[in-house]
């Protein structure tokens, strides 16, 4: 148990020294150390849990997150969009978030600059059915891939999950997300990722902000419509 402690540690304090943390936020990770340490001090080892969403489009109860490595978590992003008709015709950066890639479909390519996360709970344990993904200021972090959404290029902020063999991804509106100067969560709650999956693709406000809901076969669905909502002629 202290292995793990010690590779949080480095992991942290690597990150912090050189470079961005790409599979989790840094508070995140502070959070789960210190937790996991009280609770080792008091003789409980115990995690975080939350509410979560069964291939049966059930609801289950007080079970861990699941996360998708970095590397994982591409490949997942590549098969999602394979549903729907679309490929990779490059990775243009897969190194850090945001990524920046170029997808295909029917002959016409498409510049994507996404910010691709895991869809983990949101860290309150009175609140299991919010979950979230942790984004920086790009406009502020790495400017260069701060672009206008167009007829074929786009700036994306993507939650992925999948809990149990049953992607989903959700979005948000990347350009609500440029002017923190730190860390900022975008929220969705089990009930709208429940929705989503019932009934494919929607998109609502939730928490104050529009989302997009969308299972793999409704890609094409959604970046149209959100290209057509934030496009800059």
């Amino acid at each position: 148990m202290i292995s793990v402690y010690i590779k949080i540690i480095i992991f942290v304090l690597s990150n912090k020294l050189f470079g961005k943390m790409d599979e989790f936020d840094e508070k995140y990770a502070i959070m789960i150390l210190v937790k996991s340490l009280s609770f080792k001090i008091l003789g409980e080892v115990e995690m975080l849990k939350y509410t979560n969403i069964d291939k049966n489009n059930n609801l289950v109860y007080d079970e861990p997150e699941k996360r998708f490595p970095k590397q994982e978590l591409l490949k997942e992003f590549e098969k999602f969009i394979n549903v729907s008709g679309f490929s990779v015709k490059e990775w243009k950066n897969s190194d850090h978030v945001p990524y920046e890639l170029i997808v295909n479909k029917d002959g016409i390519n498409y510049r994507l600059i996404i910010f691709l996360k895991n869809i983990t709970g949101a860290g309150w344990a009175d609140k299991p059915n919010i979950k979230r993904v942790q984004v920086t200021n790009v406009r502020v972090v790495d400017i260069d891939n701060y672009i206008n959404t167009t007829d074929t290029e786009a700036l994306i902020i993507l939650g992925y999950y999948n809990f149990d063999n049953n992607p989903i991804m959700v979005a948000w509106n990347a350009y609500r997300y440029v002017s923190h100067n730190k860390n900022r969560s975008c929220y969705i709650d089990i009930e709208s990722l429940l929705e989503g999956y019932n009934n494919g693709y929607i998109t609502k406000t939730c928490s104050d902000q529009r989302v997009w809901v969308f299972r793999p076969s409704y890609f094409e669905t959604f970046l149209k419509n959100y290209i057509e909502k934030n496009k800059v002629d």
